[in-house]
């Protein structure tokens, strides 16, 4: 074989060589586009996963959120209204106390208004007695059945009150305003008295 002939087999199986090589590089390579490309999908179908998630994490934040403000708007008004009805309260106990300072409790004055109504009881008892014993007195000064006398039978003759020169020995104190109007309470003022 001629040195020329030598040298294009040897060119030949070099270039079947590289052809070789290249053919080996270029499946490797495919190989790893193909593995990148798959790896790439996979990231973006991740991605878009995670994308999706955080939407719908965004969304019930979101929602949690206007469930918040709501919440808070509404916690504000009811301790707006609070506060406003413990100011009227408040202010109506403020109101109390200051028109009770000039009244006084019934269990205080209710055992005065007992000894007064027993006082009462016990003077309108004496006056009745008292007026009873006045009728008899002056029942036996009056002229007996049948017997006239000038100055109860004279029209002309003007009554007036008892000659205290009448009622000689015997003393009378009078202790008792028997003209003195006494007023009751007013219906429903006080609770019966016992």
């Amino acid at each position: 074989m001629s040195p020329k002939a030598q040298v294009k087999i040897d060119i030949r199986q070099a270039c079947d060589k590289l052809l070789d090589r290249a053919e080996n590089e270029i499946h490797l390579l495919k190989q790893e586009v193909e593995r990148l490309s798959t790896e790439k999908d996979q990231q973006a179908h991740d991605s878009s996963q995670l994308i999706h998630q955080l939407r719908v994490e965004k969304a019930q934040v979101a929602d949690q959120l206007r469930q918040s403000v709501t919440n808070t708007e509404s916690a504000i008004t009811t301790c707006q209204k609070l506060e406003s009805e413990a100011s009227q309260l408040k202010q109506q106990l403020h109101d109390a106390q200051h028109n009770q300072r000039d009244y006084v409790a019934w269990s205080e004055i209710q055992p005065i208004f007992s000894r007064i109504r027993g006082l009462f009881l016990t003077g309108n008892t004496l006056r009745e007695e008292l007026q009873a014993f006045e009728n008899r007195y002056m029942g036996k000064q009056l002229p007996g059945d049948g017997v006239i006398q000038d100055s109860w039978s004279n029209p002309n003759v003007s009554f007036g009150m008892l000659d205290p020169s009448v009622l000689s020995g015997f003393a009378v104190t009078n202790n008792f305003a028997l003209n003195t109007p006494q007023v009751p309470p007013l219906p429903g003022q006080y609770p019966a008295l016992s």
